[in-house]
């Protein structure tokens, strides 16, 4: 592999590198493979809630009362607000309004959808490291079983990192072009991801303070640069909250982190203390709910605080706890819930098992599996993430060296957000938040190993960049 075949073209200020018949098939190939293994895995699903998970039937409840009645409540015993955000909800039921009422077109969509996604994430990487390290990238993405799995989830995952890769690509290009027509991109898509699952909510907070460092050159700079984010932020919560004050009677933009922070992380610390499973405490606490209301709320959050202030310890235990499952665990645990249809989605977790770490592995990996391809897809992905956090590694020491501090400060923020700072819970689907980030940076790396001081010669002389 070499970049100095590249033809260089000037585009806005960027060094972007011309596409090469090498582009188009490696485009074609992490196509083909992604088809192939979707094909294989839809072969597997049972009929039996086919495509389904937990949060599946409140998803489908929503987009079929939108499909059918245009509102999301159109009886009286709907006005409650519901507890999850509406956005996938709407996705789905605009999908039916296209091709019908169907599990098949939701899934047929979704795959489409995943692959419109390794196309940015190819186009993304370009921009940063050039079309080599792209075409890496975008083979990493074909075979990659989070993006293959989730295709086929009746979950709200694979649109939330359509939007939050555009929110990064859009980010990237600010930080390269210094333009605040991205800035405007990057808050759109970012408050649009909220619409999907709030995640990202506090981000927004963290892209505020980091706008304002960025463009510290001079006061009117630093308000247009802010203003630029900020505005298309403002418009969705504002719309969006008076949606919910038209529909539902609440001028408020969702419930959700009160149910996240106070009945499930609340649960996991209780499970730590008093032992028994997190699902049991659950059950406990949410017997206080009447309504997802922040009044309904308001004993649960004294026993919250009241919990922190004599067992922070065990708050510390249970987030790191989280922090590790997301990171570690693995994707392999989805596709179970996917093809065997007597698994419920949370019943697969490494700390259920005891013995040797050996064994506890073994169990994990075992746990669930229906036949014996899951367990070897669950090797083959064990060796796919130890590869990706080498060369991951390779690629961010990579860019310290070059000082590139921009891009690695918001990648690295990016990263530190979706696995520790919203470690209410622990899964692989939260590192799927930012898996393509990891993927960028492993198919940089894995560049970088293979060919070496040239490779990195070559990239930096071609993108003319240090950001």
């Amino acid at each position: 592999m070499d970049l100095t075949d590249d033809v260089g073209m000037e585009n806005q200020g960027v060094v972007m590198l011309a596409l090469q018949k090498k582009d188009y098939v490696a485009l074609l190939v992490g196509v083909v493979i992604f088809l192939l293994c979707s094909v294989m895995i839809f072969m597997q699903v049972p009929l039996k809630n086919a495509f389904c998970d937990i949060d599946s039937s409140a998803y489908l409840h929503s987009a079929s009362l939108l499909y059918k009645y245009g509102t999301f409540s159109p009886a009286v015993d709907l006005q409650a607000m519901p507890l999850y955000a509406l956005g996938y909800s709407f996705f789905i039921a605009v999908v039916y309004w296209l091709f019908g009422q169907s599990m098949y077109t939701i899934i047929g969509t979704q795959i489409a959808l995943a692959l419109c996604i390794g196309v940015i994430l190819f186009c993304t990487t370009r921009m940063l490291f050039g079309n080599v390290v792209a075409r890496i990238a975008f083979l990493l993405f074909s075979c990659n079983l989070g993006f293959l799995v989730y295709a086929q989830c009746i979950l709200s995952e694979l649109l939330l990192i359509f939007l939050l890769l555009l929110f990064v690509n859009n980010s990237i290009h600010f930080l390269l072009e210094k333009k605040n027509r991205y800035l405007v991109g990057a808050g759109f898509f970012l408050a649009l991801s909220t619409l999907v699952k709030l995640v990202a909510l506090y981000f927004i907070v963290v892209m505020l303070v980091g706008v304002a460092l960025f463009c510290w050159i001079n006061r009117m700079s630093t308000i247009k640069a802010l203003l630029s984010f900020a505005l298309p932020v403002s418009l969705i919560f504002i719309g969006f909250s008076y949606h919910n004050y038209l529909v539902f009677g609440q001028f408020r933009y969702s419930y959700n982190d009160n149910y996240n922070l106070y009945v499930v992380f609340h649960a996991q610390v209780l499970s730590l203390r008093d032992g028994g499973t997190r699902e049991n405490q659950m059950r406990e606490l949410t017997k206080t709910l009447h309504d997802p209301s922040s009044a309904s709320y308001a004993e649960l959050r004294r026993s919250f605080w009241s919990l922190w202030a004599g067992e922070y310890g065990l708050f510390f235990k249970a987030w790191l706890i989280n922090v590790s499952k997301i990171f570690l665990g693995l994707f392999t645990t989805q596709l179970k819930t996917l093809v065997n249809e007597d698994l419920r989605g949370g019943e697969v977790s490494f700390f259920k098992h005891t013995g040797s770490w050996f064994d506890r592995v073994d169990g994990y990996i075992r746990q669930g599996a229906c036949a014996f391809w899951v367990v070897v897809v669950a090797w083959y992905e064990i060796i796919y993430s130890l590869l990706r956090y080498l060369f991951f590694l390779v690629g961010m020491i990579a860019l310290l060296k070059e000082r590139r501090w921009f891009i690695v400060s918001f990648l690295g923020l990016y990263i530190s957000y979706f696995s520790c700072a919203i470690a209410f819970d622990g899964t692989a689907r939260y590192r799927f938040f930012f898996e393509f980030v990891l993927l960028m940076l492993a198919a940089y790396g894995a560049y970088i190993f293979f060919i070496g001081r040239r490779g990195k010669k070559v990239i930096k002389k071609e993108k003319g960049l240090v950001v």
